[in-house]
């Protein structure tokens, strides 16, 4: 299910819009920055799972990378809770962009995944992750192309 749900990353659902980082610029050209991204996904990003792979998909010449990213509870609050999202990096040349989108948190009730709209209450935890992760990454991928 979660796969197919990467092929709707681009369209937004209702209350689920995706979460876009600004746009970061860097001295490199779209290959360069999609490389370094997929370094750095591997880096800070994870599937969850060791029999998943995080990377769902690269593509150098348009210049994206496509990944599930898992974020661990945070706490041992009975409001915190795992989650991932469908991460995705957009390069071009001297500039790139992160795009979370199609949101899900673990029911330990359910023991499912479901989708968690920004007026849910683990919203603000999510929201604040995902913005400390995209910094991270965005670090990452600027050191990486400075560095070659």
């Amino acid at each position: 299910m979660f796969i197919a749900a990467l092929l709707l990353i681009a369209e937004p659902q209702s209350g689920r819009e995706p979460l876009v980082s600004p746009v970061y610029e860097v001295v490199a050209d779209k290959e360069t920055i999609t490389r370094h991204a997929i370094g750095c996904v591997n880096q800070n990003a994870t599937s969850g799972r060791t029999d998943i792979p995080t990377i769902e998909s690269s593509d150098m010449t348009v210049g994206t990378v496509v990944a599930i990213n898992f974020l661990q509870r945070a706490s041992i609050s009975p409001f915190s809770r795992d989650m991932r999202t469908a991460l995705r990096i957009d390069a071009r040349d001297g500039q790139f962009r992160i795009v979370n989108s199609n949101f899900e948190l673990f029911s330990e009730w359910k023991v499912e995944w479901s989708p968690i709209k920004r007026s849910d209450r683990p919203w603000a935890e999510l929201e604040g992750r995902l913005n400390r992760q995209s910094e991270r990454l965005a670090s990452c991928i600027r050191d990486a192309a400075a560095d070659w």
